[in-house]
């Protein structure tokens, strides 16, 4: 298992967090945490099934923006 951040963009309250958190921890090998006040997801995935492009295509799919991986 491969953990990164993703940047999220058009979240505004604990609904939208809640609901893109969700979105992603029901694709399998995802386990992810959002937070709203940083508006980023931390998500742990199995890299052998997904790619990164994967995890933003599931953010898109879940109404909001992927802004990239968080650089350090």
């Amino acid at each position: 298992m491969k953990k990164i951040i993703l940047k999220i963009g058009g979240m505004s309250c604990n609904g939208c967090r809640k609901h893109v958190e969700n979105y992603l921890n029901q694709q399998e090998g995802v386990n992810a945490s959002v937070d709203l006040e940083k508006s980023q997801a931390l998500i742990e995935y199995d890299e052998s099934k997904l790619t990164i492009q994967d995890l933003e295509n599931f953010i898109e799919e879940s109404g909001y923006k992927s802004l990239g991986l968080k650089e350090n």
